[in-house]
């Protein structure tokens, strides 16, 4: 009975775990710039919004897309998020940083880019070295480490 004390304790006392990713979205839009500003954005940029891995409903390795969770961010929503600098960090180390953009704007830009993707009611994302030319795709092993334990796989 006494083992039971100690082991209740010991959970009740573990430290609940932080989120491994974090991906913050600037709350003030880009107005006229390229985006060259979100080359300098760091954690502490005023913030729209704050997602984590628990967002993430579901995760394509293939395409490194993520759909965010619909009932909360459906795609109708997008709008308000896009045309803002963006900073991800991945165990509280800055791993990439750049410009919100959806993904069917006429805006280009070389900078990194969080492309906003709607998919029926639900958004998707997907970061990419630009939105114009001779682009990839950025940080899948990263991300895939994250999401692909924390997110449901997508459908194909």
């Amino acid at each position: 009975m006494l083992w039971r004390a100690g082991l209740l304790a010991a959970v009740l006392a573990a430290p609940v775990s932080a989120s491994r990713l974090t991906l913050a979205i600037g709350s003030e839009p880009l107005g006229q710039s390229d985006g060259g500003q979100c080359e300098q954005a760091d954690g502490n940029m005023p913030t729209a919004l704050v997602l984590t891995e628990s967002d993430v409903e579901r995760w394509d390795a293939q395409t490194a897309m993520w759909q965010l969770d619909a009932q909360r961010f459906p795609a109708a929503e997008g709008g308000r998020l896009s045309e803002r600098c963006f900073v991800l960090s991945l165990d509280g180390k800055l791993l990439g940083r750049g410009v919100v953009l959806p993904v069917d704007t006429p805006r280009l830009t070389g900078y990194q880019t969080l492309n906003l993707v709607p998919r029926g009611q639900a958004l998707w994302l997907q970061l990419t070295s630009g939105n114009h030319h001779n682009i990839h795709l950025l940080y899948v092993r990263e991300l895939d480490a994250v999401l692909g334990t924390a997110a449901r796989p997508a459908s194909p």
